[in-house]
């Protein structure tokens, strides 16, 4: 007889109509993320129940084929799952007023034997029965929830509140019972509450939920008010821990750097709230053996993300900038749906911090209310990195970044918004990108979309696996390329262009020619305030 999850688990699969505390153990999904409302015909999440369906029947009918997966049993396929959240407009605290807003995960569970090897020929097989689905949706993920508090809602979603209000009810006589005992940081975990990932059944469309972790957790605003920052938090959290992108367990988000912060944009500290990158430039110093990450080019959300950082943003005595990108961009594809950088501009704008935010990626746009917040009252500075403004190039150079007009396009709107941007000219391949056409159409292009600033390098850095990787695909630009690199420069670790001196001087007699700060003193002093910040104290 076939494994039944639904029989087996019942006590995840099939709760009790008061409210419980169980604990989840990890699972494996397939999971697909979108936005937009469920009920459009042929929208988004329709196409989600598509990618879904196919590939979990595509492993379970994997036993009638000439190949199966180590350790494989029959099964029988486990119920749709999923993750709603939507903006503070798009719900007025007890229903959903705008559907279009949503932004959602669903999932499927899977057996343990489905691993990455087994995800990857399942998308093979569908690509070729179903090449009108867009398999780059899909996401084979890891989802590990622990304490949860659960209930089962019996009736018409209209009548959810009141079920909703019961969990309410019971999680915040655990977190009362529980204070005592439990240090403050740790407060409201078990209120993770299960019903954010209640199965859908047989309903077409989403409750009218707000999709947190825990709707309405104890100490969260009622009556539409706006949710706080404690509440934004969870959300964001919610959505890291069933992320269509792995997920990395991190002890630390923000670090102090270690010089005075009057060099690298005048920041104070660092922040990564992603690992790895999928902009595939070839030129990328991170993907070096030092920075010890395998697959750089396979993006890692770091869970618990926005909770680690509102902690290490409340025990720092001393406001500051806080570098953001510096690893990896924070921009990538899996932000639009998770929205943890976007969560964690709003506690930094909150503390009272600065920020500093390097990208390729035109989404910072999304972000142009709370970069003007921060900019008012922090300092805020905005650098996109141009290393080409051909975008045939930078196709090649860049595959899968945005193209070099796209973001002179995303530059423009920062500047007509009022916030601090500029661009970052780095790096310089050498025999590449050296040439004078180059600097003035990067120079020239950051003048015409009302940068302030534009920074210059004039060279490219390399070393162990990384200059393979270069060396490998720069051969598409030019196929002399990489025995003109090894001529030149050997092992060298930073490669300087030939053509620097030149560069240079046309760099700066064109930044001068269009009012463009270069120096990275005066780009520091233009934004940064003058005078310490301060001590920080408390919001709570």
């Amino acid at each position: 007889m076939a494994f039944d999850f639904k029989k087996e688990y019942k006590d995840l699969y099939l709760p009790k109509t008061k409210p419980e505390l169980i604990d989840v153990p990890p699972m494996s999904f397939i999971a697909v993320a979108g936005t937009g409302n469920p009920n459009e015909e042929n929208g988004s999440y329709a196409g989600a129940m598509g990618l879904l369906y196919a590939f979990s029947y595509t492993i379970k009918m994997s036993k009638m084929g000439a190949w199966q997966p180590d350790g494989y049993f029959d099964y029988t396929v486990p119920p749709l799952e999923g993750l709603w959240w939507t903006s503070d407009e798009a719900f007025d605290g007890q229903r959903i007023l705008e559907k279009d807003a949503l932004s959602w995960i669903s999932l499927i569970r899977q057996p343990d034997f489905v691993t990455p090897e087994v995800f990857a020929w399942t998308a093979e097989q569908v690509a070729a029965k179903k090449p009108e689905l867009d398999l780059r949706r899909a996401r084979l993920v890891r989802f590990a929830e622990g304490p949860c508090a659960q209930i089962m809602h019996k009736g018409p979603y209209d009548d959810e509140p009141a079920t909703i209000a019961q969990m309410e009810e019971f999680v915040t006589r655990v977190q009362d019972g529980r204070r005592h005992r439990e240090p403050s940081e740790q407060r409201g975990h078990a209120g993770r509450a299960r019903c954010a990932r209640r199965r859908a059944r047989s309903a077409p469309a989403p409750r009218d939920l707000p999709g947190r972790s825990a709707p309405h957790q104890a100490g969260e605003p009622q009556d539409g008010d706006p949710p706080s920052r404690e509440a934004r938090v969870r959300m964001s959290d919610a959505a890291s821990a069933a992320a269509p992108c792995p997920v990395v367990r991190a002890r630390s988000i923000l670090q102090k750097v270690r010089y005075d912060g009057n060099e690298w944009f005048g920041i104070d500290y660092n922040m990564n709230l992603y690992r790895g990158c999928c902009h595939g430039c070839i030129y990328c110093d991170s993907r070096s053996e030092c920075y010890r990450i395998d697959d750089f080019d396979q993006v890692s959300v770091k869970f618990d993300a926005l909770a680690i950082l509102q902690r290490e943003l409340r025990s720092r005595r001393v406001r500051g900038i806080v570098g953001v990108g510096a690893m990896s961009d924070t921009y990538n594809p899996f932000e639009r749906t998770l929205r943890v950088t976007r969560g964690a501009l709003e506690l930094i704008e909150e503390f009272g911090f600065g920020v500093s935010v390097d990208t390729k990626s035109t989404l910072i746009t999304r972000d142009i209310d709370v970069l003007s917040a921060i900019g008012a009252a922090g300092g805020a500075i905005a650098k996109i990195t141009v290393t080409t403004a051909d975008d045939q190039l930078a196709r090649i150079i860049e595959p899968h970044a945005p193209s070099p007009s796209e973001r002179f396009a995303a530059l423009a709107e920062l500047a007509d918004a009022g916030v601090f941007c500029g661009v970052l000219f780095t790096p310089t391949l050498p025999f590449a990108t050296d040439d004078d056409a180059t600097v003035r159409g990067v120079v020239e292009g950051a003048a015409a979309a009302g940068a302030r600033f534009v920074y210059h390098m004039t060279g490219v850095t390399m070393r162990d696996r990384q200059r393979d990787h270069f060396l490998d695909r720069i051969a598409a630009v030019d196929p002399t390329l990489p025995e003109r690199y090894r001529a030149a420069f050997g092992d060298r670790y930073f490669c300087n262009s030939p053509r620097a001196t030149e560069n240079r001087a046309l760099f700066r007699s064109l930044c001068k020619q269009h009012g463009l700060l270069w120096r990275m003193s005066d780009i520091i002093a233009a934004y940064k305030p003058s005078q310490p910040m301060g001590a920080q104290t408390s919001l709570f």
